[in-house]
């Protein structure tokens, strides 16, 4: 024993192996927690933003999810925002691990725990509008991000399936002009069977969302008008 310990006494002196210092453990501790912490807020402002375009999209026309519109439900889906919130769990599971009470619980209550944790801070993050807020954010920044994840004109850009959306750029009767989402120009005629949910008249530059049917190449026949926007109120088209 006494060999043992001399030999690894010497080995430290020719090495000159120092101790770690104190801080330097803490410091680590306190690196650790906060990588938990940010992951965790990270996760509920995903969750937040995933809950604002669900919430975002008009869950009525999908009556019945039967093709083709379980295919223009299954484009709406925030795959991108999902696999960042699936990202950002594994984080805070590996980072909390790492803390240096981790090992002492079993996988399944730190990731029950992260989800509870995520999903009470992402509901908060909803409430407070936080998720509408970062979306719009980001939108501004990088354009490209709002073509990929704007789900709303995704669903309104479907005049294959019957819903049709975008911006009116010019008025006649009976009918108007159309800028949708991908800059493609419509002619959009109506009559008084159409259900109107808009204020009248319509007005240029308003952006408007259609159901209807696309009876000729960019000529859509709306039975339905919506304001984009919510829902908006049923109006009667003669009155």
């Amino acid at each position: 024993m006494k060999d043992l310990v001399q030999e690894t006494i010497e080995k430290i002196k020719n090495e000159k192996i120092k101790p770690t210092a104190k801080w330097k453990f803490i410091a680590k501790d306190y690196s650790v927690w906060f990588i938990c912490f940010v992951s965790i807020l990270l996760g509920a402002i995903s969750l937040g933003l995933i809950l604002f375009l669900l919430l975002d999209l008009d869950w009525d026309i999908y009556s019945d999810l039967t093709h083709p519109q379980f295919g223009l439900f299954l484009r709406t889906i925030p795959y991108f925002w999902i696999a960042i919130l699936l990202l950002i769990l594994a984080l805070s599971f590996i980072s909390f691990r790492k803390t240096k009470k981790g090992y002492r619980y079993d996988n399944i209550v730190i990731v029950l725990g992260s989800i509870g944790i995520i999903i009470l801070l992402g509901l908060v993050a909803h409430s407070f509008h936080a998720g509408k807020s970062v979306h719009e954010m980001i939108s501004k920044i990088f354009p490209q991000y709002s073509k990929m994840n704007n789900l709303k004109e995704k669903e309104w850009s479907a005049p294959e399936f019957g819903f049709l959306g975008g911006k009116i750029i010019s008025l006649k009767d009976q009918g108007f002009d159309l800028k949708d989402f991908e800059g493609k120009l419509w002619i959009v005629d109506y009559d008084n069977k159409t259900l109107v949910r808009c204020e009248l008249p319509f007005e240029v530059e308003e952006k408007v969302k259609l159901i209807g049917k696309e009876v000729e190449e960019r000529k859509f026949e709306a039975s339905e008008i919506r304001p984009w926007e919510g829902k908006g109120l049923e109006l009667n088209k003669n009155q």
